[in-house]
């Protein structure tokens, strides 16, 4: 390896670390709490070599939330797969949740909660692919909705599970997790029987 690739190597390892960082800090105590001077200590790096790397707090943010929509697009396609699309729904809903509990502060930023805006024009499109997939699997199961019946499918279903998600991530849903998890499902199995 050149120098030059050593040292893009070495950058790109020092930025997953900022990147980490932030997680752990938002995790521990909100995304409010977190600013590149406490990045910088939790590194055991300089404030300005942070700065070097990500001009700012926004930028920086920008970059996890595109990172999460990244990680959650190919978990929900991992879970895209089998004959029974009915079952590959249910599959990438869990998917979707498991996604939310296991990276907690990442998906609190990609969709602007805790009171931090995302980047929506920046990272709609990207974030568009989630809802294509589960418009692919709804058409296959239901072949007589429209495109535009498909997408407010979509739409009734992410938002579903989204608000679940985010009450009980709040500690708004007594029982916790697995109370959350299972009116998600009963939400997707309503939608869903009233499709058949």
């Amino acid at each position: 390896m050149g120098h030059k690739e050593r040292r893009l190597h070495q950058q790109s390892l020092l930025k997953e670390q900022i990147m980490n960082a932030a997680l752990e800090i938002a995790e521990a105590n909100g995304w409010t709490s977190v600013s590149m001077r406490k990045i910088a200590d939790r590194i055991e790096y300089s404030t300005q070599k942070v700065y070097e790397l990500f001009s700012s707090k926004d930028d920086l943010i920008l970059s996890l939330v595109r990172k999460g929509i990244a990680l959650l697009t190919r978990n929900m396609k991992d879970h895209n797969h089998g004959e029974n699309p009915k079952e590959s729904i249910y599959a990438m809903i869990k998917s979707y949740y498991k996604f939310a509990w296991e990276n907690k502060a990442l998906y609190r930023i990609m969709y602007g909660l805790d009171g931090v805006p995302f980047g929506v024009e920046e990272t709609q499109p990207k974030g568009m692919e989630i809802g294509y997939i589960v418009c692919e699997l709804l058409q296959k199961q239901f072949p007589d909705l429209s495109n535009e019946e498909t997408f407010n499918k979509v739409g009734i279903i992410w938002g579903a599970m989204h608000g679940i998600i985010s009450l009980s991530m709040a500690g708004h849903i007594l029982g916790g997790q697995e109370k959350a998890e299972l009116l998600i499902d009963q939400s997707i199995e309503t939608v869903l029987k009233s499709l058949s």
